[in-house]
């Protein structure tokens, strides 16, 4: 059964809302990043828990940009009320979560991130049943 706007439920549009302005600022600031590499070292040095930006590079930033673009991609299908979307959210999430940690060490892995994609997934498989 496809939702018109009007019936939408609350919480699938606040989280699909959250979604696209997640997925759409990881495009953004991995990009931003990519672009200005060498002038960011010092920024993510201090914003992370890295001491060395021996295992950075800019393929790197440009991966995690085109992973949270493929996020971005599954939000929009899934606002849709699409399945493909659940699924291109489900492996964009998982290789968010995963990226970091095959291309740093287990220090990278974000337990945050986890909780949050987590919930955001739970919350998108309720609604899988009103999907085409």
């Amino acid at each position: 059964m496809k939702q018109d706007r009007e019936n939408q439920p609350l919480l699938f549009v606040s989280t699909t809302l959250l979604s696209l302005l997640g997925s759409g600022l990881g495009v953004l600031a991995f990009g931003f990043v990519a672009l200005v590499f060498e002038p960011s070292k010092n920024w993510i040095i201090s914003v992370t828990n890295s001491t060395s930006m021996d295992h950075f590079t800019p393929v790197y930033f440009v991966l995690l940009m085109a992973v949270s673009l493929l996020s971005l991609i599954g939000v929009i299908k899934i606002r849709k009320w699409q399945k493909a979307g659940f699924f291109f959210y489900l492996g964009a999430q998982l290789a968010l979560l995963f990226m970091p940690v095959l291309w740093l060490g287990w220090s990278a892995f974000s337990v945050i991130n986890l909780i949050f994609t987590s919930l955001f997934l739970l919350i998108y498989l309720s609604f899988y049943k009103h999907m085409s």
